[in-house]
């Protein structure tokens, strides 16, 4: 964690000093941390959400519903903290099946969130246009 103290006197000018003590990089923000794009089955149970049901009036019943996000994380791990209530969309945390491996491909360690974020963008539009019941932030 971050912390910033404000004090002291520099010896030679009689000013005050600012410090800043950082905390070590995890993870997540990391220099050269890759961004990911995962895909969430949803339970069918999410149309009878009135909220949801009118975001995808296309959804075709033979698709799935599913919740498109991005993430530093893992795509397992920001799975995990979906269904542990850790940041956690709604729907990806109450109906939130598994991972839709293959609707994922080639949007693995995009090396910005700009670009993460346009591919998760269009990743959504890509599949409510097939058919599927789409979430996405």
């Amino acid at each position: 964690m971050s912390t910033l103290r404000i004090g002291g006197f520099a010896a030679a000018h009689n000013r005050p000093v600012l410090t800043i003590g950082v905390a070590p990089f995890d993870e997540r923000t990391r220099p050269g941390t890759r961004k990911h794009v995962y895909v969430i089955e949803l339970d069918r149970a999410v149309m009878a959400i009135g909220k949801f049901r009118k975001a995808n009036p296309d959804a075709r019943p033979d698709r799935l519903c599913v919740y498109v996000g991005a993430s530093s994380l893992p795509p397992e791990k920001r799975f995990r903290q979906h269904k542990e209530g850790k940041k956690a969309n709604r729907y990806a945390k109450k109906f939130g099946v598994r991972l839709v491996q293959r609707l994922m491909k080639n949007r693995q360690g995009l090396e910005s969130w700009k670009k993460a974020e346009d591919s998760e963008r269009r990743c959504a539009e890509k599949l409510r246009k097939r058919g599927y019941a789409v979430w996405s932030n």
